[in-house]
């Protein structure tokens, strides 16, 4: 299994965010990017990668989130967030509820 986990972190602030793909079947997803995008279509590409999926695990009030831009800059993913308790954010993420799965080659991710 090609599995690829990459943490990214940001420099000057306590935020990681990741990256998971399979090579065999060259899928990535993208978990809580920050404002700087570049990075991750770098990171992705130089793995052979396309960044299909962007998950937002905790939007909040501290940390700007770079998953609209990274979505519109691949021109390949969507944006998912949990919309458990009715959460709203100000545009419409694709809606994620406990026991989703996503399958990336090999591997399958539960939310």
């Amino acid at each position: 299994m090609p599995l690829i986990f990459e943490r990214i972190q940001t420099e000057g602030i306590a935020v990681l965010s990741y990256l998971l793909g399979d090579t065999g079947k060259g899928v990535a997803a993208v978990f809580d990017p920050t404002q700087d995008v570049e990075k991750y279509v770098e990171l992705a590409r130089s793995k052979g990668l396309s960044i299909t999926h962007v998950f937002e695990t905790h939007i909040h009030a501290d940390l700007v989130s770079g998953a609209r831009e990274l979505c519109e800059r691949v021109g390949s993913a969507k944006v998912y967030a949990s919309y458990e308790g009715g959460a709203r954010y100000g545009f419409e993420p694709e809606k994620l509820k406990d026991g989703d799965e996503f399958t990336f080659g090999e591997t399958i991710l539960r939310v």
